[in-house]
């Protein structure tokens, strides 16, 4: 499983050249209440794309299925939001700490806390393809791939038979959340559509298209390579 600076560089998850095209109708107002839970202790700030959102969380659950947020959040982190976090445990006045996510899409992440804590009951049973392609984004770099495994499966299967129209979304999905096959097939097909090289970069198909700026490296480096799958289903 990869941790979060090897497949995502520093620059913006949420970006205008992104895989999936964005809806031209608003997204769901799924996650826009700042409480997740009303007695959180931890109030993330997640900004990208000129728009923000605050969602007041657990920090507890954070730790519990990420590795990365543990590191930054945990008992034992040396950062200065956990240094903060245990000093208002201290004073056990019920003051949550702020931390700041940026470059995280903030409707997605949204979408990825509400599922952290158990409230299903807040997710669409549908999911459009531009929005998986953003949870996969978010799921890659905190390291959330066990955590939302099961309704990402569910998601994934009613989505797959896109997989042919959608290909290098569903690159990047495969690459996260399998199944395997998926990624293997769709690896084949964009390597069958005639890849050439060029100071841009791997282009694909007839029309020599890039690959979306979202898609990790260490895919389109090695896109041709059979070792590519990472082996992350549980």
């Amino acid at each position: 499983m990869s941790t979060f600076g090897l497949v995502f560089d520093s620059s913006p998850a949420f970006s205008s050249n992104a895989a999936a095209t964005p809806p031209t109708a608003t997204p769901p107002p799924y996650g826009l209440n700042l409480d997740i839970v009303h007695d959180g202790d931890v109030i993330l700030d997640v900004s990208a794309g000129g728009t923000s959102r605050r969602y007041r969380v657990y920090s507890q659950v954070l730790c519990a299925t990420s590795v990365v947020f543990r590191n930054m959040l945990g008992r034992q982190s040396k950062f200065a939001e956990a240094v903060a976090l245990r000093e208002s445990h201290k004073r056990d006045d019920g003051e949550p700490v702020v931390v700041t996510l940026q470059g995280d899409d903030p409707a997605t992440m949204g979408f990825v806390l509400h599922v952290l804590h158990g409230q299903y009951k807040q997710m669409p049973q549908k999911i459009t393809i531009w929005r998986m392609v953003r949870i996969s984004i978010i799921c890659d770099k905190y390291s959330l791939h066990e955590a939302m495994q099961l309704i990402a499966v569910v998601w994934c299967d009613m989505l797959k038979t896109k997989a042919k129209t959608h290909l290098t979304d569903w690159l990047l999905i495969s690459w996260v959340f399998g199944p395997e096959d998926i990624f293997t097939e769709v690896s084949r097909d964009l390597m069958l559509g005639k890849i050439c090289d060029s100071d841009d970069g791997l282009l694909f198909g007839n029309q020599k298209l890039p690959l979306a700026d979202c898609i990790p490296a260490a895919i389109s480096g090695n896109i041709s390579s059979t070792s590519l799958w990472p082996g992350r289903l549980l």
